[in-house]
């Protein structure tokens, strides 16, 4: 388990929510940078540096591919484009790792007592995209068990490619019509519901969150007074200030310091045995 997940879930998803928010919202080169260091260290200390290092591939290919689009399609300069792409790679990142760290199960239980029909929506949602790729590799493995594997030639890969497509939904609708089977019979929406959380707002969790929300407070600030206004055209700014360069660098190496003193304090504690 990793130090984030042993925080209370209120405080794991502000945190996702503000650094997210302000790494998009904010498209200025000082906080992509400290925002995509802090998310690259984050998930590799969660996954390893292999699994991050597949990631990261994947993730350059796409980078690359919006600088393309930028340079080509929509007029920017090609240091726009990079500063782009470093915001979606680190955009991509954070998210990967809220998928590690929030479960949908944590998510439906805490978001759940404040709105529950948003909270179910949105667990839903996300467990889908794992749910359809795990579903769409058994397709393929089914397919080439049959001898239906693809043909080398285009016509061969794009009829194939629709075969799967149309099995995949029609799973799809099946299993749609099973969850609402089984919503009605759990008694969904007949009346209000409880939920169980095993979760307690400690004292650490208040003084990680105040670390949080002052970070954020004072980039947002910053932003508002134009301190970290970018001018791509015709000029390239990259000067930004201290405090608030600071105050975002920590902001989003704080998980990467939380697992970095949990591990020390394990390795500290067993020692001492």
């Amino acid at each position: 388990m990793s130090a984030a997940e042993d925080l209370h879930p209120a405080t794991v998803l502000v945190f996702f929510a503000l650094v997210i928010s302000l790494t998009v919202f904010i498209l200025h080169p000082v906080v992509v940078s400290c925002s995509f260091v802090g998310a690259l260290l984050f998930s590799a200390l969660l996954r390893g540096l292999r699994a991050t290092g597949k990631l990261l591939a994947g993730l350059l290919v796409l980078a690359a591919f919006a600088v393309a689009l930028n340079v080509l399609f929509a007029a920017g300069t090609l240091r726009y484009g990079l500063v782009l792409a470093v915001m979606l790679a680190a955009a991509l990142l954070w998210f990967s790792c809220y998928n590690v760290v929030v479960t949908p199960d944590t998510f439906l239980a805490t978001v759940g007592r404040i709105v529950p029909s948003l909270a179910l929506t949105i667990s839903l949602a996300l467990r889908f995209v794992p749910r359809y790729l795990r579903q769409l590799k058994r397709i393929a493995a089914a397919q080439r068990g049959l001898g239906k594997e693809a043909g080398r030639g285009l016509r061969a890969r794009l009829e194939q490619g629709f075969a799967t497509l149309a099995i995949l939904t029609n799973w799809a609708f099946e299993s749609a019509l099973d969850t609402a089977d089984s919503m009605r019979a759990r008694g969904y929406g007949t009346g209000g519901r409880s939920a169980y959380a095993p979760w307690r707002f400690t004292r650490r969790d208040g003084l990680v969150l105040a670390i949080i929300l002052a970070c954020a407070a004072l980039v947002v600030l910053s932003s508002a007074t134009g301190a970290l206004s970018v001018r791509f055209l015709p000029s390239f700014q990259m000067s930004a200030p201290i405090a608030a360069t600071v105050a975002f660098a920590l902001l989003c190496l704080l998980p990467a310091l939380l697992e970095l003193r949990k591990e020390l304090v394990w390795r500290t504690l067993s020692s001492r045995i």
